[in-house]
């Protein structure tokens, strides 16, 4: 009498192995497109939350705060912000650059920074567009508006391709 072994064929294990390939193959790029879309939100988040931030500093200490980007080149606020108070320049917050190279964050005027006075309005409107040109998902691009009364609006529903 023959001992028969159970386990699996050769046959049965490579269709298990190309069953889970089709599912990796399905799943990989919209994990990549899910992860790339958190991303994008945490850091217009960050400018939205900062911008608040500097507003709400500025009407409890009275004076100035200015929210600066750090970057060298005009208007692009990728390489990140300062947030620092304008009379003894103390720095309250400083946040990095963007973690993902194919963002831009553009300021439409070239502004290096917004000033939030006393009572929380500011000198000049700033808008800031963060756009990613290498993707194909729909209400990816966002916009970011502070008016000169200091009002802080965040526009989901823009389109930055030309």
């Amino acid at each position: 009498m023959k001992k028969r072994t159970s386990g699996f064929t050769l046959i049965e294990l490579v269709i298990a192995m190309a069953v889970v390939a089709i599912g990796l193959a399905i799943t990989i790029p919209t994990m990549r497109d899910f992860t790339n879309t958190n991303h994008q939100a945490e850091q217009i988040n960050k400018l939205t939350r900062d911008f608040a931030f500097a507003k709400s500093e500025a009407v409890a200490r009275g004076e100035p705060v200015i929210v600066a980007r750090t970057g060298t080149t005009a208007g692009d606020w990728f390489d990140g912000w300062d947030i620092q108070v304008v009379s003894d320049g103390t720095v309250l917050r400083t946040t990095p650059s963007l973690t993902i190279p194919a963002l831009t964050l553009l300021e439409t005027s070239g502004a290096n920074s917004v000033t939030f006075n006393a009572s929380g309005s500011t000198s000049s409107a700033i808008t800031i567009q963060l756009c990613d040109p290498n993707t194909d998902i729909d209400n990816i691009d966002k916009e970011i508006t502070v008016t000169v009364t200091g009002r802080i609006a965040l526009d989901p529903r823009i389109d930055c391709t030309p």
